[in-house]
C-alpha cells in the first residue's frame, strides 16, 4: 500500500525544517497541515547537521535517533517514510511506540494488559457512581499525569478536556484515591504487576546510557505527562526534540501543562502550520459545519476553510441501510481500482463492526488489508484499507468511506471540551 506523497516544503513549512537549536521545538497544526510530512523533513535535515558535527569532531557518533507514534498504525507508516527519508545514513534510528520502547528498555515480566487493568479497576470503582468507562479514563488520566508520591494533588488540579458531566468534585476525587487507586496499587504490588505506566514512571527516573541526540514524538496530544517525562530523560544535553500535535485530534483526555513535565513552550520555539494541503475545497466547505461548536484549546487548531488551493468532487452522503452503504461502497472501490489510488474504509470501533465489511469485500472480489494495531505498513499492492478512526490519525488516502456513521456508533459529548466529542 502507497504512503504519502512526496511533498514540496511551503515558506511556512521550510521555517519549521531550517530550525537546527537544541532544546524542544512544538510544531502545532490542524489535521491536513503538513505536520509530520515537515518533522521527517526535519528530520533529515537535523540528522545531516549532527552527522556534520561527528565529522568535524564536535559530536561523538553514532548519533541516536528515536522516533516514537502513538499507535502501531502510524508507526508502520512513518517508519515506512522515515526509510526513505532518512535511510543510510550510519545512524541509528529507532522508530517506535511509547509502549514498544518502554517494554524493551524495561523489565515488565508481568505486565497489566488494557482488558486486565479495565476489569480490576471496574471492580474496585463497583461503590463509586460513575459509569464503569469513565470511571476507567478517569484513573488512567490520574495515573498519567500525576507522579505516584504526587498522586494527592490530583484532588485540587484544574481538570481539562472532558468537560462538566458527570462532575467530579473533590470529594469524588479523594474517593478515587482511597476505594480504586490505593486498592489497585496494593494489588499489584501483591502479584508483583506493573501497568504501563508504572514503566513509563520507571523511565522517568532510570538515565540511559547512550541517549538520543535527536526525538520526534508524532501526535503529542495523546500522549500522558509521565510519557514525556519519560522520553525527556533520555536525551543528550545538547539534544533536538521535535513534538507534534494538535489538541483538536486528541483521542485521550490527558490534560497537562508543559510546565509540569519540565518544557517551556512558547513564540520563540512554537511553529503554527496553517496552510490546508490535505482536504480540497469542496471536503473542507462539508467538513465545516460538523466541525461546529468544538471547542479548541490553547495547543488545538480548527482546519483551516480559507488557505486552500485544490478543487475536487464533492463528498457524497449515502443514507439507508448499512448493507445499501455497503453495496454503495464496493461498487466504487471496483471503480477505482484500475487508477491504483488508496481507499479506506473508517469506523469509530473495531473488532466485530468491520465483520460485515469483510465478508462484503470478500464476497465482491475486492483484496483489502486491515491497518488497526499492525505494526509494519502493508508491503502488498492491496489499495483497499480498513482502519479504525484512531488507527487512522496521521495517515492519508484518496478515497476515505466512513460506514455506518450514526450518533449510536459514533457518539458525541455533549458540553464543551468534553473529551468525547473532541475523540471522535
Amino acid at each position: 500500500m502507497r504512503v504519502l506523497r512526496t511533498v514540496k516544503p511551503t515558506p511556512e513549512q521550510l521555517l519549521v525544517i531550517n530550525d537546527i537549536r537544541p532544546g524542544v521545538t512544538l510544531i502545532r497544526g490542524a489535521a491536513g497541515s503538513g505536520k509530520t510530512s515537515t518533522a521527517l523533513l526535519r528530520l533529515k535535515f537535523l540528522l545531516g547537521y549532527w552527522l556534520g558535527r561527528v565529522a568535524d569532531g564536535h559530536a561523538q557518533g553514532p548519533i541516536r535517533v528515536l522516533v516514537l507514534t502513538f499507535n502501531r498504525t502510524l508507526r508502520g507508516y512513518i517508519a515506512q517514510l522515515a526509510h526513505d527519508q532518512v535511510s543510510d545514513t550510519g545512524a541509528f534510528i529507532e522508530i517506535n511506540t511509547f509502549g514498544r520502547w518502554s517494554t524493551d528498555l524495561t523489565t515488565a515480566d508481568n505486565l497489566l494488559e488494557d482488558e486486565a487493568r479495565q476489569r480490576i479497576l471496574k471492580k474496585q470503582g463497583e461503590s463509586i457512581a460513575l459509569d464503569p468507562d469513565f470511571l476507567c479514563d478517569e484513573i488512567e488520566y490520574i495515573l498519567g499525569r500525576f507522579r505516584p508520591e504526587n498522586i494527592d494533588d490530583y484532588v485540587t488540579a484544574r481538570r481539562t478536556g472532558r468537560g462538566n458531566s458527570p462532575r467530579v468534585d473533590v470529594a469524588l476525587r479523594k474517593r478515587l484515591i482511597v476505594e480504586v487507586l490505593a486498592p489497585y496499587d496494593a494489588l499489584k504490588t501483591r502479584q508483583g504487576a506493573v501497568d504501563w505506566n508504572d514503566l513509563a514512571v520507571r523511565l522517568s527516573d532510570e538515565q540511559l546510557t547512550e541517549p538520543y541526540h535527536i526525538i520526534v514524538v508524532d501526535e503529542t496530544q495523546d500522549f500522558s505527562a509521565n510519557q514525556m517525562r519519560a522520553i525527556l530523560n533520555h536525551t543528550t544535553e545538547d539534544a533536538t526534540v521535535t513534538l507534534i500535535m494538535d489538541a483538536a485530534q486528541r483521542i485521550y483526555p490527558r490534560g497537562f501543562a508543559w510546565g509540569e513535565v519540565g518544557l517551556k513552550v512558547d513564540a520563540s520555539n512554537s511553529y503554527l502550520l496553517k496552510d490546508n494541503h490535505r482536504n480540497t475545497k469542496q471536503i473542507a466547505a462539508f467538513c465545516r459545519s460538523l466541525l461546529a461548536g468544538l471547542e479548541i484549546s490553547d495547543d488545538g487548531t480548527m482546519p483551516s476553510f480559507t488557505r486552500l488551493t485544490r478543487e475536487g468532487p464533492l463528498p457524497v452522503l449515502v443514507p439507508g441501510r448499512f448493507d445499501h452503504q455497503m453495496d454503495y461502497v464496493v461498487s466504487r472501490l471496483k471503480a477505482i481500482r484500475p487508477s491504483g489510488q488508496s481507499a479506506a474504509l473508517l469506523h469509530a470501533r473495531g473488532g466485530g463492526w468491520f465483520k460485515w465489511v469483510r465478508r462484503r469485500l470478500h464476497s465482491g472480489g475486492v483484496p483489502f488489508v486491515e491497518l488497526t494495531r499492525e505494526r509494519d505498513w502493508p508491503a502488498g499492492d492491496e489499495e483497499v484499507a480498513l482502519s479504525t478512526m484512531a488507527s487512522a490519525k496521521g495517515l492519508e488516502f484518496d478515497h476515505v468511506f466512513i460506514i455506518g456513521l450514526n450518533e449510536e456508533v459514533t457518539p458525541h459529548g455533549e458540553e464543551e471540551g468534553d473529551s468525547q466529542l473532541a475523540g471522535c
